[in-house]
């Protein structure tokens, strides 16, 4: 028995058959086979397989890409750029495995000793006796040997409770969790790179209030600017409905990947263009006022004026490329190190068409970054701020999307998308914000990790295509004080009003700055971009 889903509908083999007696098409593009055991495609035997059209064939699973475009310098490139001995500490966290639940990391630094720069070492449990400034402080939990892993006593658990933001010197919000999650953002330990041997690194897991696992390791043992593994150790715990002890992360073993880096090794300036994606069929139904249109679906596509949109701001950048002259923002737009883009499907177009043909030219990057961080703010009713995709899963829906429009643009895009790559790694859990609004807390944390993400990076130019409340947001947040000083005018317009869709945004960011002193130190619109009331 086998099912056929086509733009959302299912038919089974009975219902094919009708159809083919209609003399109606059956597999069309963006339709998937789901063939199993008879019990419905819910059925956990059953085998999604993604049918495209004869004539333009890709295979998607083929464009997804390794992460490798967050590797940072070695130590050596980082001394050829400045000292990796000077500046301040930057713990760069990459992923967690083997956790469940709402996970969130916290890290914080001690003393080796707090009357030596040496180790003093613990013998009942072969670690390094370091000193708590978490929940635990109290308690009494020294970590325990990794091959015979301890258990607390209920008691201890049911009062424990996630430190305070002044216990750690960095946190890192929350992320769904059901086997790896994954975060590539870096944070300040607030110590001097050259001390850090005097420090031990506690690494904190926690779902909610229950902490899944810890670790502590001597920070000179970690190797800076390269990716270090480390098992996380399990916290055990007693449960309530079967009064037995078991492990929290329920299912094997917790490591987490990280990175030290050196903020001396980053501190050259970096430009950013800000895209706002073009017309959705949200926004178009906004502005006739059409809700029962954007009541139906969510994460909505481009409209039609919307593709012509995109593929007008690809047609300025051809335009403008083949001028004698070049202006050295517009060549950094046309070359950029890093392309991120909001996951939700509006945004992915939009990079696909403008920003795609450039992108796979003879010597063009090629890539393209899903960035969870840049999607747009979810506000009560905003239905076009929720998706149900992950993974792979977005580009399949985005093909289908594609593959809609019409004429010679219907050709050219596909062919551009097949072309391209796609770093998916950060949207393989779900990346959008659940219940029916985003908090100015959930807000407030997503802009400061998208900021550190783009400061704390190795590459001096990258383009976001995203979402005009969400960049608005930023620049209010992030502008620094003298550029307001400065331009009154234009600081005040993109803080408060919107960037025209495909309007690009130039933005001058200064990671010396920090996130708390206005790193955003100039900014400029390009390409005739005009900020919207």
């Amino acid at each position: 028995k086998y099912w056929l889903k086509d733009r959302g509908v299912w038919s089974n083999s009975q219902g094919l058959q009708r159809q083919r007696r209609r003399g109606r098409g059956i597999v069309r593009g963006g339709a998937h086979v789901c063939m199993g055991n008879g019990a419905g495609c819910g059925s956990s035997a059953a085998k999604v397989v993604p049918v495209v059209s004869v004539q333009q064939a890709v295979d998607v699973q083929s464009l997804v890409l390794a992460p490798k475009a967050r590797h940072f310098p070695t130590a050596t490139d980082a001394e050829a750029i400045g000292s990796n001995q000077l500046g301040e500490c930057l713990l760069f966290l990459e992923q967690v495995q083997g956790a469940r639940g709402h996970v969130h990391v916290c890290a914080s630094v001690v003393p080796l000793h707090p009357d030596s720069s040496e180790a003093s070492p613990n013998p009942k449990a072969g670690h390094l006796e370091i000193p708590r400034a978490g929940p635990e402080a109290d308690k009494g939990f020294n970590p325990p040997d990794r091959d015979r892993p301890t258990a607390s006593s209920a008691e201890d658990h049911d009062s424990l409770q996630p430190a305070s933001s002044s216990s750690f010197a960095a946190r890192w919000p929350p992320k769904c969790c059901s086997g790896k999650s994954s975060w590539y953002s870096a944070q300040s330990l607030q110590i001097p790179m050259a001390e850090r041997d005097k420090y031990a690194l506690l690494l904190e897991i926690w779902d909610q209030k229950t902490l899944l696992g810890k670790l502590q390791e001597p920070l000179g043992d970690v190797p800076e600017h390269c990716s270090h593994s480390m098992e996380v150790i399990p916290r055990a715990v007693s449960r309530k409905t079967t009064g037995k002890t078991s492990m929290t992360s329920g299912w094997g073993t917790i490591s987490v990947s990280l990175q030290i880096l050196s903020l001396q090794a980053m501190a050259h300036k970096r430009t950013v263009f800000f895209v706002r994606h073009a017309e959705s069929v949200w926004n178009a139904a906004q502005s006739k006022k059409h809700y029962h249109k954007m009541a139906r679906e969510t994460d909505h596509p481009l409209s039609v004026r919307g593709a012509r949109q995109a593929k007008d701001l690809s047609e300025r950048l051809a335009t403008a490329s083949n001028g004698k002259q070049l202006d050295p923002e517009l060549a950094a737009f046309l070359k950029p190190d890093i392309v991120y883009t909001s996951p939700l499907t509006r945004a992915v177009q939009t990079a696909v068409l403008a920003l795609g043909p450039s992108l796979t030219e003879p010597g063009g990057l090629g890539e393209v970054v899903f960035m969870p961080n840049a999607r747009e703010k979810h506000n009560f009713g905003g239905m076009d701020t929720v998706s149900k995709k992950t993974g792979v899963s977005i580009l399949y829906s985005v093909l289908d999307k594609l593959r809609s429009l019409t004429g010679e643009l219907k050709n050219d895009v596909v062919d551009t998308f097949a072309k391209l790559h796609f770093d998916i790694s950060e949207v393989e859990e779900q990346w959008w914000t659940a219940g029916s609004s985003e908090s100015s807390a959930q807000v407030h944390a997503r802009t400061k990790e998208f900021m550190a993400q783009l400061l704390y990076s190795p590459h001096r130019s990258a383009v976001v295509v995203g979402h005009s409340h969400f960049f608005r947001s930023v620049i209010s947040k992030y502008l620094a004080e003298e550029f307001k000083t400065k331009e009154p005018s234009l600081s005040q317009l993109a803080s408060a009003n919107k960037l025209m869709n495909c309007g690009v945004l130039c933005l001058e960011l200064d990671p010396l700055k920090g996130l708390d002193n206005g790193p955003i130190t100039d900014m400029k619109l390009i390409l005739g971009s005009e900020i919207i009331k």
